[in-house]
């Protein structure tokens, strides 16, 4: 690990409440393997989502580029690989034809270890007839079907988050327009079947209730429903909170997070369950204009159990809670210089008290800039990242995907 001249490991821990069951450790994990998808020379990728499914298998979204022709396409990336590390297939399309530009925004493993991937598919970034698109694979990657979703009283749904259900079902959170007033923005959830059938539809006119857009989704075994988003009640700062449904589309609970006085802003980005239990992850910028990251665990009233922060200036892009009940926060960070655009990796590891047990960020050898952008956790508690770096190769920058399995 090369950590950044001037950077430390040294963090703040806010709040902690036991005593720690084993002494901090600041320094890279056990590395079990690494795997690499290059983009090319002159390419560009991204990791949009990542999952372990009940093998330990991993699957990584998003997209890389193509040759094609005299120039390249971007195309949509879902790659599955073994347990070992073992690359098993790659896909570069969202149903049974490629298109010449999309990518898998979203993503989620079902029990069955059936993948649903969504995202945009068209001609260009720029094409105003992308058409959005669901995808259902088989664990050995056989396109099961693709199909479209038509959201009843939404008009121009645009999915923003989504996990799997009991039964092959997805819940999806997101933002759309009411036909009858397309300027009203409408904060939308919706239960599909294991076939897209959409079960229920729950929505609130954002501009009313202060919820602005949702971010992420989080569902337990019991098929309740759990968002995290981000909005504003009257005229008041921007904040973030978490919503919950049942699984018949009953309400269960709407918590707004409480605002830091010393922040002048703070977004939360993920969120993961544990019985009772959600933990929180995002960043903020306070009132010195210091920026860090934070994680909160809260019961599902909305209390704080416990709130750490950590001086790092970058972005949350995945947290994870162990067997444990201990939490994994993994980002992105900013250099000092941030003229420089270069950015590295961090990830750190807090007990179920909140106590900070482990740290790490830093470059590999051979970047030259990096970042963690998904994670998740195998059944044995290891953590699996994905995320983007850029390496020269003979003098020249080629930008590629990473997934690596930590003990840590």
């Amino acid at each position: 690990m090369r950590v950044p001249a001037g950077l430390g490991l040294s963090l703040i821990l806010f709040h902690g409440t036991e005593a720690a069951a084993e002494p901090a450790r600041f320094s890279w994990p056990q590395m079990q393997w690494e795997a690499q998808i290059e983009a090319g020379a002159d390419g560009d990728c991204a990791v949009r989502a990542l999952a372990v499914d009940g093998r330990d298998a991993v699957v990584v979204a998003g997209y890389a580029t193509q040759s094609a022709g005299p120039g390249t396409r971007a195309v949509p990336l879902l790659a599955k690989f073994g347990a070992s590390g073992r690359r098993l297939w790659v896909k570069n399309a969202l149903g049974r034809r490629a298109s010449p530009w999309g990518e898998v925004r979203l993503m989620a493993v079902h029990e069955s270890r059936e993948i649903t991937a969504y995202g945009p598919v068209g001609e260009s970034l720029d094409d105003p007839f992308l058409v959005s698109v669901f995808a259902r694979f088989a664990p050995d990657g056989t396109i099961r079907w693709t199909r479209t979703l038509t959201v009843p009283g939404v008009f121009r749904f645009e999915p923003a988050a989504m996990a799997g259900v009991a039964g092959g079902g997805l819940v999806v959170a997101g933002t759309g327009r009411r036909p009858e007033a397309p300027e009203e923005p409408l904060w939308c959830v919706v239960r599909l079947d294991a076939g897209l059938a959409v079960r229920w539809v729950r929505t609130h006119i954002s501009r009313a209730t202060g919820e602005q857009e949702p971010g992420s989704v989080v569902a337990d075994s019991a098929g309740n429903a759990f968002i995290l988003g981000r909005g504003r009640m009257g005229d008041g700062p921007e904040r973030w909170l978490v919503e919950g449904w049942g699984p018949g589309g009953e309400r269960r609970m709407s918590a707004w997070g409480d605002g830091d006085a010393s922040c002048v802003s703070q977004t939360a980005r993920r969120i993961a369950i544990y019985g009772r239990w959600f933990v929180v992850a995002g960043d903020q910028v306070c009132q010195r204009r210091d920026s860090s990251v934070f994680v909160r665990k809260l019961d599902r009233e909305g209390r704080t159990a416990w709130s750490v922060a950590a001086p790092t200036p970058g972005r949350a892009a995945a947290v994870c809670v162990l067997p444990s009940g201990g939490t994994i926060l993994v980002g992105e960070e900013t250099a000092v210089d941030e003229a420089s655009g270069v950015t590295w990796p961090f990830a750190m590891r807090w007990n179920a008290a909140g106590d900070l047990m482990m740290a790490c960020r830093g470059l590999r050898k051979d970047e030259t800039t990096a970042r963690y952008a998904a994670a998740a956790l195998d059944s044995e508690g290891n953590l699996v990242v994905a995320g983007e770096s850029t390496v020269p190769m003979k003098g020249v920058p080629v930008r590629r995907i990473f997934l690596r399995k930590m003990a840590f």
